[in-house]
């Protein structure tokens, strides 16, 4: 079971992810609306993911993936953006971030997999068989 943070000021983008990742098995699914308020939630909760958006009321851009970071390292952070992916997707990953979604995806079903794959790649990394959700 796993317990996902969405860092996500817009609701039906909040919404649209709920709906996509719900055949995973999820302990949590909580939302904050800014940096701030994630950081406060990373500080009480290990949570396993963070989704993260990267245009934020108090924070834009990789300053976000940095901030999630430096509270949480062990987290997987997947970026749900309306960014350029040409430009952020690489951008992201440099910044620590594990896979960047464009949210015009989130409607054909590719984010379960994704994570998934990201869960996977950080076992392999660290030596552990592979969780199964």
């Amino acid at each position: 079971m796993i317990q996902i943070l969405h860092i996500e000021d817009q609701l039906d983008h909040f919404e649209l992810a709920r709906l996509a990742v719900a055949r995973l098995p999820i302990m949590s699914y909580e939302r904050a609306e800014n940096v701030e308020e994630a950081v406060a939630c990373l500080r009480l909760i290990k949570y396993d993911l963070v989704l993260v958006d990267l245009d934020l009321d108090d924070s834009a851009g990789l300053d976000t993936i940095d901030r999630v970071k430096a509270e949480h390292p062990e987290s997987i952070i997947i970026v749900l953006s309306n960014r350029d992916p040409e430009e952020y997707g690489m951008r992201s990953i440099h910044a620590g971030a594990d896979d960047f979604v464009p949210k015009a995806e989130l409607a054909n079903n590719s984010l379960p997999r994704i994570i998934r794959h990201a869960f996977a790649r950080r076992d392999k990394l660290a030596n552990r068989p592979f969780a199964t959700l």
